[in-house]
């Protein structure tokens, strides 16, 4: 069990919006805080993915970028660039 408390305008809110969905305060908490978690794991195996992918060491690099998305909007839109930068070839 968890308790917690609310602001006097943010309880009236939730207070009115179990009244307009035939629900319960609780039950909205519930869902709210069911729906945080949710969008927090995935913004964390987002992240984790990522940086998986980042240690691998492959990057485009920024010369390369800048020159595709200056390309954006013209005739002649060049593909998604390729990486550049790979373990164990030297930079540029």
């Amino acid at each position: 069990m968890i308790s917690l408390t609310l602001t006097g305008e943010l309880e009236e809110r939730l207070k009115a919006a179990a009244d307009e969905t035939d629900t319960t305060a609780p039950e909205i908490v519930a869902r709210a805080v069911e729906h945080y978690l949710e969008l927090r794991e995935v913004r964390l195996n987002s992240a984790r993915a990522a940086a998986a992918e980042a240690d691998k060491g492959y990057f485009v690099s920024q010369a390369k970028m800048h020159a595709w998305m200056d390309s954006w909007g013209t005739a002649v839109e060049l593909p998604m660039p390729e990486a550049d930068i790979t373990p164990g070839k030297p930079r540029a």
